[in-house]
């Protein structure tokens, strides 16, 4: 039986600071460093890990400081009849 390897990247969040470290596989860990080397998109290149840990991979901020600047919240953008 073969094992499958693993690979750690830690990214540290530049406005938070929390550091998230995202396991991959060999392949995936490949992938991704082609990725960085301008090949390919990320969604592309890692397809099977989760949308908000290739954010933070790609442009380096976590999905919670992502959804706090970008995303607007309801009441922001309705009018009085409640309807956007």
């Amino acid at each position: 039986m073969s094992e499958i390897k693993q690979c750690n990247v830690s990214i540290e969040c530049p406005c938070c600071g929390k550091v998230k470290d995202i396991f991959m596989t060999l392949e995936e860990y490949i992938n991704y460093a082609a990725y960085q080397n301008g090949y390919g998109l990320i969604q592309q290149m890692l397809p099977n890990i989760p949308a908000a840990d290739r954010e933070l991979l790609a442009g380096g901020m976590c999905g919670e400081c992502w959804k706090e600047k970008f995303v607007i919240p309801p009441c922001e953008y309705e009018d009085e009849d409640n309807t956007i």
